[in-house]
């Protein structure tokens, strides 16, 4: 309750992609920064978002004050146009609440569709990569493309940014997991463009430990309870 509580207060007081502190740009300390080259990470996409068929993570959720049970499972394959990818459910208190179809292989991680309980999904057309293979520090990925719905297309925009794990204290217990923050932003034009903003932390081996996002356009986080994951 504790992590949940600071996640909420995070998302409430700081922008999802703005939180970086600001370096002064004189001195032995910031002239040791310049020079500092993160390792290279033998952690991968596969690791840290296992997506075999019958995993799962459930999660304690607050969104608007109220507390959910959330289950996120890998249903398995799902045909969206062309591609195939993992179709991942989101059930909220047991029932149909969000959907995702992500490809994550030896490319890195991809978001295909995306969209709520609806049986029709947004199409990412070309799909939007979101983490590259190895999980190096402070790497980022940008798209451009379009977002498909209804047989209308909608130029969009994508961003995303993998960082340095951090220790993450659930009531399953410690993680050491990489923060990642991405966002989707659809552009409408005469219209405001919609934002999909989302921070998740992911853990070796173990997927989703906590995410941060908005629902209905209003902060929630969920912090994982339990979890199956093959091979664990």
């Amino acid at each position: 309750m504790r992590l949940l509580s600071r996640c909420l207060a995070a998302l409430c007081i700081a922008p999802l992609l703005g939180c970086a502190p600001k370096i002064s740009t004189g001195g032995e300390d910031s002239d040791f920064l310049k020079d500092y080259t993160p390792p290279t990470s033998t952690v991968t996409s596969t690791q840290v978002f296992p997506l075999a068929p019958g995993n799962y993570w459930e999660m304690d959720a607050v969104s608007d004050g109220n507390h959910h049970r959330h289950k996120i499972l890998v249903a398995g394959a799902k045909q969206v146009g062309a591609a195939t990818g993992m179709y991942v459910q989101y059930l909220r208190d047991g029932a149909l609440w969000r959907q995702e179809v992500y490809r994550n292989d030896e490319k890195g991680l991809y978001l295909l569709a995306y969209g709520e309980k609806k049986p029709e999904l947004l199409v990412l057309d070309p799909p939007l990569p979101i983490l590259k293979p190895r999980l190096d520090e402070g790497s980022e990925l940008t798209w451009r493309g379009n977002v498909v719905f209804q047989n209308k297309r909608y130029p969009a925009t994508g961003f995303s940014r993998i960082s340095s794990p951090e220790t993450l204290t659930t009531r399953k217990g410690r993680f050491q997991a990489y923060r990642l923050d991405s966002v989707i932003t659809l552009e409408r034009p005469g219209e405001k463009a919609l934002h999909f903003p989302s921070v998740r932390w992911l853990s070796k081996d173990i997927g989703l430990v906590s995410r941060q996002y908005a629902d209905g356009g209003k902060p929630a986080a969920e912090v994982l309870e339990q979890y199956m994951v093959q091979g664990k």
